[in-house]
């Protein structure tokens, strides 16, 4: 314990004799995270709490927009109910918030500029200007730490974007003096285009000359973790290059807050990758940092901010921030986190309400454009609407038109509508819509992810299809997960290499297992925090499939069972159906033929709204009637699903059809 002169609080804080060595011969590096602006008067958000926060002034938004108070009480509850079972990830969410609404997201950010410093801030402060803390690495946006050290009187550097990291690398190659260094790895609210918050931003990597920052800072000083739950080593376990840096540092010291029962995955992987140059302590920012003040014998002072009420200060920002967006920016931002959280016919009757109440006013511009494609892809596209039935009803009929109405400007829109006609059996026409969005591969300027969502939807119309075409198609899979690389975009990925393992168990299943263990597996590893409902489905339905062909019942049953659910839940109906089908096949191979009846008689019910499964549909139910002896219903459905698969151009999978009516007994 600290034998020293102080608050009795602070004599509690043990500070071990590495971090007391390391302040002596070199001064630390802090690095801190968001719990050392969570205290009070700051009370910043964390990075969760933050989140929920903006998801909230979102809803507000479209609320007063359409003029329905309480209209998203439900789908609030279910989005921050998955945010508590840690099912939705922050960075996650302003992926989407920043694909919907652009720039204007990271004007959210700028609520957590707040004047009011706290004791972590003055204690980091006080360090630092007894010339015990040469730098502080911070990921938070906020200026509180700057504000701290200029009420102490310490001269410092901040750099939070490209040209400031260079001039720090530079300077920090010269020598090893100066003032203190804040460098802010995510961005400062000073000026929003430096933050960096979402998944893609986080993947892409880091700049240059920060990295040459941190390298340098790793290697002279021992690093304090404060505040800092290391979430982001969860998903990238080369974040920083701080774990990969442990046989060249002096150490580090992490404190734990102790209002959490034990410390995070990334704070174990810190921790074990420093060994025995790591130690751990467990208590109050401003305690600890008191308490080692006390340790050197560093005199203490205390310098107040000014007061500031800070406790709705965030929040009536935020609302401030939403009540500026576009009407269709909110209503895209709002879908997009239902459709990410498993409830894609929300998202969609959401934004077809949208449709209906949109002032005229607000029928143009660019977020507007935006939204008529989201409104097709949803709905027809996802196959959350049919062609068949909906058409006839003005929900049905605007998700193809809004579809149609953008395709030439944006080409991505021929990929959806194509697959819109696929689920009514139309594959010619499908392909022929599709073949529209070809040039996008070729035009200059084109993004990667607009790549990557038509080799998507072809993908699964090719699939559908089942002719030569698709086993081309599989190998140019490769192709779709460099695109998705170069975007940093980890849910396309991810669902690049879901529908690829269909592909590869369907047409090449003597390469699926090569295919999942050295390249999907690694992908979807890192996706599976996305807790993406259609990447698990696909993924499912991918195993069940292999599973069936392999005769593995009781596998294929439990994969196929999960596929059903998390594509309902992805809102992809049309695959559902088709995972039911399957589910329905494996059943029967498990000999539960009454269970297989029941799930072929949920199918029955919706089948003839995605035609195209027809096919599959009368070929499982011939094989339930040929496998429990009724011959006599089982010979017509298998010349249905021949008849069928010839009508709709699937040639393969008639003449694999045809060779269950030669293994079956003549009707004589």
């Amino acid at each position: 314990r600290c034998m020293s002169k102080g608050t009795e609080e602070e004599q509690m804080v043990p500070i071990p004799d590495l971090l007391l060595t390391e302040c002596r011969r070199a001064g630390i590096v802090v690095m801190a995270g968001a719990g050392v602006s969570a205290a009070s008067p700051s009370s910043l958000p964390g990075w969760y709490r933050l989140n929920r926060q903006i998801f909230e002034a979102i809803c507000d938004r479209v609320e007063s927009y359409l003029d329905r108070e309480g209209y998203t009480d439900q789908v609030r509850a279910l989005v921050n109910d998955r945010r508590a079972d840690d099912q939705f990830p922050p960075d996650y969410q302003a992926q989407i918030l920043a694909e919907s609404c652009g720039e204007v997201y990271f004007r959210a950010l700028e609520a957590l500029d707040v004047s009011a410093f706290n004791d972590a801030h003055s204690g980091i402060a006080l360090l630092a200007s007894h010339g015990i803390v040469k730098a502080v690495v911070t990921t938070n946006f906020d200026r509180l730490i700057e504000k701290a050290l200029d009420a102490y009187d310490v001269a410092y550097e901040v750099a939070y974007e490209p040209d400031s990291y260079r001039q720090c690398a530079e300077r920090m190659g010269e020598a090893n003096a100066g003032p203190v260094l804040i460098l802010k790895v995510h961005g400062c609210v000073q000026d929003h285009r430096s933050m960096i918050d979402t998944l893609k931003q986080r993947l892409l990597g880091r700049n240059n000359h920060l990295m040459e920052c941190i390298s340098l800072l790793l290697q002279r000083h021992l690093w304090t973790y404060i505040g800092f739950s290391a979430a982001d080593l969860e998903t990238d376990d080369d974040y920083l290059n701080i774990i990969g840096s442990a046989e060249v540092s002096p150490g580090l010291i992490y404190v734990g807050w102790p209002g959490s029962s034990e410390l995070s995955r990334g704070a174990k992987m810190l921790i074990d990758a420093y060994g025995a140059n790591a130690e751990v302590l467990v208590a109050e920012s401003d305690q600890m940092l008191s308490a080692l003040a006390a340790s050197l014998e560093k005199p203490s002072r205390t310098v107040r901010a000014g007061p500031q009420d800070t406790s709705e200060f965030v929040a009536d920002s935020l609302r401030d921030w939403a009540s500026g967006m576009s009407p269709s920016g909110s209503i895209m931002c709002l879908a997009g986190v239902l459709e990410a959280n498993a409830q894609t016919e929300a998202a969609f009757e959401i934004l077809h309400r949208f449709w209906k109440d949109v002032s005229p006013d607000d029928r143009t511009g660019v977020d507007f454009e935006a939204y008529r494609m989201m409104h097709g892809r949803v709905g027809m596209g996802t196959g959350v609407m049919s062609m068949v039935e909906d058409l006839s009803s003005d929900r049905g009929m605007e998700s193809i038109q809004n579809l149609l109405r953008v395709a030439d400007q944006d080409l991505r829109a021929y990929g959806w509508a194509g697959l819109a006609w696929a689920w009514s059996g139309d594959l010619e026409r499908a392909l022929g819509t599709v073949s529209g969005a070809s040039p996008i591969y070729d035009a200059e300027g084109t993004v990667p992810e607009s790549k990557v969502d038509v080799w998507l939807a072809l993908s699964e119309i090719l699939y559908l299809l089942g002719d030569a075409k698709v086993e081309e198609h599989v190998r140019s899979w490769g192709s779709a997960n460099g695109w998705s690389e170069q975007a940093g975009d980890l849910p396309r990925q991810g669902r690049v290499a879901a529908i690829s393992m269909l592909l590869f168990a369907d047409f090449r299943p003597d390469l699926f297992d090569e295919f999942v263990s050295d390249l999907a597996s690694p992908i979807l590893d890192r996706a599976r925090r996305l807790h993406d409902p259609s990447i698990e489905g696909f993924q499912a339905l991918a195993n069940g499939r292999m599973a069936t062909k392999r005769r593995n019942s009781e596998l294929a049953v439990s994969t196929l069972s999960r596929a059903v659910e998390h594509l309902s839940g992805a809102g992809r109906n049309p695959w559902c159906i088709f995972a039911r089908i399957e589910y329905a096949k494996a059943l029967m191979d498990a000999q539960d033929f009454d269970q297989s009846a029941d799930m072929l008689d949920t199918v029955n019910s919706a089948i003839d709204r995605y035609q195209v499964l027809l096919p599959w549909y009368e070929e499982a139910r011939g094989q339930h009637h040929r496998m429990i002896g009724r011959e006599d219903v089982a010979r017509p459905a298998f010349e249905s699903a021949v008849s069928y698969a010839e009508k709709m151009g699937m040639e393969r999978r008639a003449r694999f059809y045809r060779q269950y009516l030669k293994a079956a007994p003549s009707a004589d």
